[in-house]
């Protein structure tokens, strides 16, 4: 999950590292790494990749492309912590330079989760538990912060629409579409 990458890249960074460059504090980083009862945000997300853009695809789909850039952090030299699992990607979609821009996956995702929750129904996205309804209308009203694991959830509901969630782009060969063309159901 991009949840436990983030973890696992602070713990890799280190929380002091991390404070000094993307003026989130020292404790929040700390705080991300540590306690899994503090959920990441997509702030955290975006800050982290502006701040390290070497590490973005793997934080987005546990991949590495040296060739390009793309780096992986060194889980050899880390005995104290374990790295998390690469989370299988269900589309199978393939790397392509050509489609990957570095600043398009970290900038309007929560725009592009919004958009998405107006044309959806948040009683099926909610599985018939009342509290993630309650979640998902508090984000979708603006009460709540969207966190990396609700982006998370969003992509495993609509597959095919997740590259284009993280990235704003669609890859109508690998079956990844947008629903951005689709207009939002009258309130």
């Amino acid at each position: 999950m991009i949840e436990d990458r983030l973890r696992f890249l602070v713990r890799h960074l280190g929380a002091t590292r991390l404070a000094g460059v993307t003026a989130i504090e020292r404790r929040r980083w700390q705080t991300v790494a540590t306690n899994y009862a503090v959920k990441p945000r997509v702030e955290d997300l975006e800050a982290l990749i502006q701040a390290f853009p070497q590490y973005e695809l793997w934080l987005w789909r546990g991949q590495a492309d040296p060739e390009n850039g793309q780096l992986a952090p060194d889980t050899e030299n880390m005995s104290s912590t374990q790295a998390p699992p690469v989370s299988p990607d269900p589309q199978n979609l393939v790397y392509d330079e050509n489609t990957y821009s570095r600043n398009a996956m970290a900038e309007g995702v929560t725009d592009r989760v919004l958009h998405l929750l107006n044309l959806t129904s948040l009683k099926d996205l909610a599985e018939v538990n009342s509290k993630e309804y309650v979640r998902w209308q508090s984000i979708k009203r603006g009460n709540a912060r969207l966190r990396a694991d609700d982006l998370e959830k969003l992509s495993r509901f609509y597959p095919q629409f997740r590259w284009w969630l993280l990235t704003g782009e669609v890859l109508p060969e690998a079956g990844q579409t947008s629903p951005i063309d689709v207009p939002p159901p009258d309130a």
